[in-house]
């Protein structure tokens, strides 16, 4: 015990640890050393450090964890969405709502997975769920292509014009994972379709018009929609678009063709000629090419009404075509007659020729000179000739094939 020299009062003592008084007669503090311990004896910096280390630890852990069951959650959904996958594939779409519906419980906020939930419910015929995942993911992502274009598909089938187009739209100017020209090139030709089978002509063409205009420097994509305006009949707009890619490739065999095949239908016979001896020279396997290139030579050939002829070549011409045309008709009733139950009376090809043998006279070159104006009744003749050959023995070949095509083109004109 230590005493102060003056007053000889006990001195207090305090605990370096805790700092409360160390009463008389003890070496340490009571508290400390019931309760203490060595963590607690370290300095309260260091206590204070170790914590923060343990709960950054346990953050860490726990964290990890976490990720660990998302991660087991994203794989069981991967796995279930990959069988829905392959059952829609395999035309099995019960099956494969089950299966995306699984893997939803496990990322239910993932919009693949709904998107083919929907196209999977639109293959099972239930188009009223469809529509309403598909409604649900447009909301939140009116931009969606993928989206756009599976409403479009519904409206479509509905008969929703309005609907459809707007749907469409929005699919081709919409965002997709990988930008893709052709893809939009394909959306608007199943615009084009749609609408073609519906009967709004002008908005289909409309259409492809747009498509021209978004493919401005790809030849295969001008020759696509030339060979849609052909065949729906445009023929003006069709030339345009085989132009085009003419004169982006060439030697684009495909633009040749479709250029000639053109013109040949618009009886610019001179220039289809010209494309189609190109086209054939580039690929001489062109069978197509070919023989519309040697009918457009015949047609040239034999066309009585071209007005750059004397009235010599076209009397000639004419009277070369009245005697193919009696011919044809004689030809084909002797492979009826050789048919059992069909005589050639049945189809009037007996008459057709009668009547024939009473044109012969004037018919002839020099009857034709002195008559310039038989020529229009003798050629009319030729062609309702030709028609009822064609109409009961089929399709001919040579230069009949192409008083067929002159008949044609000459009915159409009038």
């Amino acid at each position: 015990m230590v005493f102060s020299e003056d007053r000889r009062v006990p001195e207090v003592r305090h605990c370096k640890q805790c700092g409360r008084p160390i009463p008389l007669g003890i070496d340490e503090c009571p508290d400390c050393r019931l309760h203490g311990s060595a963590f607690l004896l370290l300095p309260k910096e260091v206590l204070i450090g170790a914590i923060v280390v343990v709960l950054v630890l346990s953050f860490f852990a726990v964290g990890r964890a976490t990720r660990a069951f998302h991660a087991k959650e994203q794989a069981w959904a991967e796995s279930w969405f990959e069988r829905g996958e392959n059952d829609l594939k395999s035309k099995q779409p019960e099956a494969a709502i089950e299966a995306f519906r699984t893997a939803l419980k496990y990322s239910p906020d993932n919009s693949l997975f709904q998107l083919r939930l929907a196209q999977a419910l639109i293959s099972a015929h239930r188009t009223v769920e469809a529509r309403s995942y598909l409604l649900n993911l447009w909301e939140r992502e009116p931009e969606n292509g993928p989206v756009n274009r599976e409403l479009g598909l519904l409206a479509a089938e509905e008969g929703n014009v309005a609907d459809a187009i707007r749907y469409y739209e929005n699919a081709i100017y919409g965002v997709w994972d990988i930008p893709d020209e052709d893809r939009r090139r394909a959306l608007r030709l199943e615009v084009y379709r749609y609408l073609r089978a519906r009967g709004a002509t002008a908005q289909a063409e409309a259409e492809l018009m747009a498509m021209s205009g978004e493919a401005p420097r790809d030849a295969r994509a001008h020759v696509q929609i030339g060979e849609f305006l052909l065949q729906d009949g445009y023929y003006n707009h069709a030339l345009k678009e085989f132009q085009s890619a003419s004169e982006i490739d060439p030697r684009l065999e495909a633009a040749l063709a479709g250029a000639g095949e053109t013109l040949f239908q618009m009886t610019r016979y001179s220039e289809a000629q010209h494309f189609l001896s190109r086209a054939v020279a580039i690929n001489p396997r062109d069978a197509k090419s070919r023989a519309l290139l040697q009918t457009t030579v015949l047609v040239q050939a034999l066309d009585p009404f071209d007005p750059r002829l004397s009235i010599q070549e076209k009397s000639l011409r004419t009277a070369c075509a009245f005697e193919s045309a009696m011919g044809r008709l004689k030809d084909c009733a002797d492979k009826l007659t050789a048919r059992p139950g069909k005589t050639p009376v049945d189809i009037g090809l007996v008459s057709q020729y009668a009547q024939g043998l009473k044109l012969a006279r004037q018919a002839s070159p020099r009857a034709l000179l002195r008559n310039p104006d038989a020529i229009v009744s003798t050629m009319d003749f030729v062609f309702q000739a030709e028609a009822a050959a064609a109409k009961a023995c089929g399709p001919a070949t040579g230069a009949d094939w192409a008083l067929e095509v002159l008949g044609e083109h000459h009915r159409g004109a009038s």
